[in-house]
């Protein structure tokens, strides 16, 4: 299952995965910054016996 939607001026998006471990949950949250010259993108991964945060932040030049 997944879900789009916006929160604010972020755009997140959210997966729920079912597999041998349990259930696992993906979630990207997409923002721009700095007047659009810059994305961030902040994921998080819960489940399946593990815990995962990562940030991506890209630059226009």
């Amino acid at each position: 299952m997944s879900t789009l939607r916006w929160d604010g001026d972020a755009l997140v998006v959210t997966w729920r995965i079912h597999g041998p471990d349990g259930e696992v949950t993906i979630s990207f949250r997409y923002e721009l910054q700095d007047g659009g010259r810059r994305l961030r993108a902040a994921e998080q991964l819960r489940g399946g016996g593990r815990d995962q945060d990562n940030l991506w932040v890209f630059e226009r030049r």
